[in-house]
C-alpha cells in the first residue's frame, strides 16, 4: 500500500524563478487526468491526485537552515520538482531541499525542469555560471549527504524558449508522478476532446438527418414547407460553419468529410428546381468544405474539380445579384481556392489569373463595406496569396513587400483586439511567410526574427488551447524553418533538437488524423533532414531508424493519393536524397544507384513546366553528383569528372543562385579539383552568414 503524502509534490526554486514556479503550480494542480485513464489508474489501486502542491516555502524560512516545518513539508511530499537556472545553482536554500529529500526518499522522486541556463555548462562548451543543474541533481550523495565525485546525468524537460514548450513539459512531469507512460498521456489526452467533439459531431448528424427526412416527405407529397426546410438549412449551415469550427482544431477529416457529404446529399435530394439562391448558396460551400477535405487529403486533382464547380455557381449567384456582399465572398472563396490549387501545382499562370480575382474581389469588399473588419481580413489574405505567388517565382523583394504590408495590416487588427486568437493565428501565419522569405533570399537574423514571432505566438495559442491541431501543425512548420536556419547558421546540436521534437509532433499529429496529408508530410521532412544530419556529421548508423519512417510516411501520403508538384520538389526528394547519401556513407553503390534510380524516377514524372521550377535546378545537380560519386567509388574518373560539371552546368542555368544552391555549387568544385574557385566561393558564402557545417567542414580541409 502506497504511503498518503500530505502534499504530490514540493517546488524547490530560487526566488529569482517565481514566476517559473508559480506556473509550475498552477499546470500540475489544475490539470485534469482523461477519465479513461484516471479510471485505469483506480482500478490498479494507484492514486490520481496530482494537489495540492507545496510552493510558498518563504513562509516557513526563519534562517540560513533548514529548518523544521520545512524539513516537515520535505517529508510530506511525495515529489521533489527543482526549478534549474543558474540561480537554482546559486542557491544555498535549493541545494540543501535537493539533498535533503534525496536523503529522505530515493533520486527517482526528484524531477528536474530546466528554466534557464545550460545543462552540464562546461562540458558542452559553455561558461561555467551558465550551469543549470545544481550539485546534488550533478552528483551523488553517500551514506551521511555529503557530495561525491561520482557523476550522474539528470534528466529534465526544458521550459526554455526552444525547448519542449509548457505543454509538454507539463504532460512529462504529470506522467512522471503519475507513472504513466508519456505517449499514453498524450493520445489520452488528445482522445478526450476528440470523443467530446466527434458526438457533438454524430449528434448532430442525427438530428439533421431526421429533419432531411421529414423534408423530403414533405417534397415527395409537393407539399414544401418552408419553415421546415428554413429548419433543415440552418442545421446544414451549422454543420459546414460552426461544428467544423470545432472539429478542424482537432483534426479530424473524415468526420469532417462526413459532414460536408450529408450535407451535400441533402441539397442532391431537394433538386435545383426547389432550391432559392441562398439554398444555392449554401450548397456551394458544402461543395467548398468537400474541396478543402479533399486538398487536406492530398487529393488536388479532385479538390480542383471541385472547386471549378462551385466557381461556376458562385459567379452565377453573383451575376445575379452584384451588390450583395454575402455573393461577394462566396465566390471570393472559390476563386482563392482555384487559384491556390494552382500555386500548389505551381502552376503559375493559372494561380496568378485566379489570386488576382480574389484580390480585386476582396477589394470589392472593403470598398462597398470600408468598416467591416471581416472584409478586411479578407483583403489581408488576399495580398498575403500574392505575396505566396511572388515566393515560390523566386521574386523575394516583391514577397518582402507584400507581407510586410498585410503584417502591418493584421497588426493593427490584433491591436484593436488583443489576445483574440483567429488573428492571433493569422499573424503567425503571416510572420512564417515572412520567415521564410528573408530564408530564401539570404536574411538570416531577419528570418530568425520572425520565426521567434510566429513560435511564440503558436505557444500563446497552445496555452489558450492545448488540443488545437491546426496550431500544432503550423508550430511544426515553424521548427522546420527553425532547423534549417540552425543549419545554415552552423548550429548542429540545436538543429538536431529541433528535428527531433519536430519529428516527434508531426509524427504524433498523424497519429491522431492519418488522413491529413499535410502532417505526413512534415513528418517525412524531419525524418529526412535527420537523417541527412546523422550521416553528415559522421553517425550514418543513426540515419535508418529516419529512413524508415521517411519511407512509411511517403507510403501513407501516396496511399492518400496526394500529388502535389511543389510538394514533390522539395519534401520527399529530401526523404530520396538521405536514402542515396546513407548508401554513399556506407560505399555501398549498387544500393546508392539504385536509390538515385527512384530518385530520377520520381523526376521524370513531373510535368514539364515544373521542371523549370527554381527548385528543380537543385535537385538535378544533385543527382548528377550523386552519380559521379558513384562512378569515382567505382573507379571511372573520366565518368565520375563528366557527372559533376554537368551538375555545374545546371546551376549555370539559375540567374541568381541561393546559398544553398551555391553550397551546391561548392561541392561539385571542390570535387572537381577547382581549389581555387572552390575556396572563393566557400569564403564568400561564410563571409555572408552561411556557416553550414558541411561547408564549413570542407572548406577547412582545402589545400593553401
Amino acid at each position: 500500500m502506497e504511503k498518503n503524502y500530505k502534499y504530490k509534490a514540493f517546488i524547490s526554486y530560487s526566488r529569482q524563478d517565481e514566476k517559473a514556479a508559480r506556473w509550475l503550480q498552477r499546470a500540475v494542480e489544475n490539470y485534469r487526468l482523461p477519465r479513461h485513464l484516471a479510471a485505469s489508474l483506480r482500478n490498479q489501486g494507484r492514486a490520481t491526485a496530482l494537489r495540492p502542491v507545496f510552493k510558498d516555502r518563504e513562509d516557513l524560512h526563519a534562517s540560513s537552515n533548514l529548518g523544521d516545518s520545512l524539513r516537515r513539508a520535505l517529508a510530506e511530499s511525495e515529489y521533489l520538482i527543482v526549478v534549474c537556472s543558474p540561480n537554482a545553482v546559486a542557491s544555498e536554500w535549493v541545494n540543501q531541499e535537493i539533498a535533503e529529500f534525496i536523503r529522505m526518499r530515493s533520486l527517482d522522486r526528484v524531477l528536474a525542469v530546466i528554466v534557464a541556463g545550460e545543462p552540464n555548462a562546461v562540458e558542452a562548451g559553455h561558461r561555467p555560471d551558465l550551469e543549470c543543474f545544481p550539485d546534488p541533481l550533478k552528483y551523488e550523495l553517500d551514506a551521511d549527504g555529503s557530495l561525491t565525485d561520482n557523476r550522474r546525468e539528470p534528466l529534465a524537460p526544458d521550459l526554455r524558449d526552444g525547448g519542449d514548450g509548457k505543454r509538454l513539459v507539463r504532460l512529462k512531469l504529470i506522467a512522471s508522478m503519475l507513472g504513466v507512460d508519456l505517449d499514453q498521456l498524450v493520445q489520452r489526452e488528445a482522445q478526450r476532446r476528440v470523443q467530446i467533439l466527434g458526438a457533438v459531431a454524430i449528434f448532430a448528424l442525427i438530428i439533421a438527418g431526421a429533419l432531411l427526412f421529414m423534408t423530403l416527405q414533405t417534397l415527395r407529397a409537393n407539399q414544401i414547407a418552408e419553415a421546415r426546410r428554413n429548419s433543415a438549412e440552418s442545421l446544414i449551415e451549422f454543420m459546414i460553419s460552426d461544428l467544423r469550427d470545432q472539429l478542424e482544431p482537432v483534426g479530424r477529416l473524415a468526420v469532417l468529410d462526413s459532414v460536408g457529404a450529408r450535407a451535400l446529399k441533402y441539397y442532391e435530394g431537394l433538386g435545383s428546381e426547389h432550391m432559392n439562391a441562398d439554398s444555392l448558396g449554401r450548397r456551394s460551400r458544402a461543395l467548398l468544405l468537400l474541396g478543402e477535405i479533399q486538398r487536406g487529403k492530398g487529393n488536388l486533382s479532385g479538390a480542383s474539380a471541385i472547386f471549378s464547380q462551385v466557381a461556376a455557381d458562385t459567379a452565377a449567384l453573383l451575376a445575379a445579384e452584384p451588390g450583395n456582399t454575402k455573393r461577394i465572398f462566396d465566390h471570393a472563396q472559390s476563386t482563392f481556392w482555384q487559384g491556390y490549387i494552382a500555386w500548389e501545382n505551381l502552376d503559375f499562370d493559372n494561380a496568378s489569373t485566379h489570386l488576382s480575382a480574389y484580390r480585386d474581389l476582396a477589394q470589392r469588399l472593403v470598398d462597398t463595406e470600408p468598416d467591416n473588419v471581416d472584409w478586411q481580413l479578407e483583403l489581408h489574405y488576399a495580398y498575403s496569396s500574392m505575396g505566396a505567388l511572388y515566393y515560390q517565382q523566386g521574386e523575394w523583394d516583391l514577397a518582402q513587400k507584400v507581407f510586410s504590408e498585410s503584417l502591418n495590416l493584421i497588426e493593427t487588427i490584433l491591436a484593436a483586439q488583443p489576445g483574440n486568437p483567429e488573428y492571433m493565428r493569422i499573424y503567425a501565419e503571416e510572420a512564417s511567410w515572412l520567415a521564410s522569405t528573408y530564408l530564401a533570399s539570404n536574411q538570416y537574423s531577419r528570418s530568425a526574427e520572425f520565426n521567434a514571432r510566429e513560435y511564440d505566438t503558436y505557444e500563446q495559442l497552445l496555452l489558450m488551447s492545448p488540443d488545437d491541431r491546426t496550431v500544432e501543425s503550423r508550430r511544426v512548420t515553424a521548427l522546420e524553418i527553425r532547423a534549417t536556419l540552425q543549419l545554415i547558421l552552423g548550429e548542429v546540436e540545436q538543429a538536431r533538437r529541433t528535428l527531433a521534437e519536430g519529428e516527434a509532433q508531426a509524427a504524433s499529429l498523424a497519429k491522431l488524423d492519418p488522413e491529413n496529408a499535410d502532417y505526413w508530410k512534415s513528418h517525412v521532412f524531419m525524418s529526412a533532414r535527420l537523417a541527412l544530419l546523422h550521416i553528415s556529421t559522421g553517425s550514418p548508423g543513426e540515419a535508418p531508424a529516419h529512413l524508415d519512417k521517411c519511407r512509411e510516411s511517403g507510403a501513407s501520403l501516396s496511399s492518400l493519393n496526394a500529388d502535389s508538384s511543389r510538394w514533390l520538389l522539395s519534401g520527399y526528394a529530401q526523404c530520396r536524397i538521405a536514402a542515396v547519401r546513407y548508401w554513399l556513407a556506407k560505399r555501398d553503390t549498387r544500393n546508392a544507384a539504385a536509390a538515385i534510380k527512384a530518385l530520377e524516377a520520381m523526376h521524370a514524372e513531373l510535368p514539364a513546366p515544373m521542371q523549370s521550377h527554381r527548385l528543380y535546378p537543385d535537385v538535378t545537380a544533385e543527382i548528377l553528383i550523386y552519380q559521379g560519386d558513384i562512378a569515382n567509388m567505382e573507379g571511372d574518373v573520366s565518368r565520375a569528372m563528366t557527372h559533376w560539371q554537368s551538375a555545374l552546368a545546371v546551376l549555370d542555368t539559375v540567374s541568381q543562385l541561393t546559398h544553398a544552391q551555391s553550397h551546391i555549387r561548392f561541392d561539385a568544385l571542390v570535387r572537381l579539383d577547382d581549389v581555387s574557385t572552390a575556396k572563393q566561393l566557400g569564403r564568400q558564402l561564410m563571409d555572408q552568414g552561411y556557416l553550414h557545417h558541411q561547408l564549413t567542414r570542407s572548406y577547412a580541409t582545402l589545400p593553401p
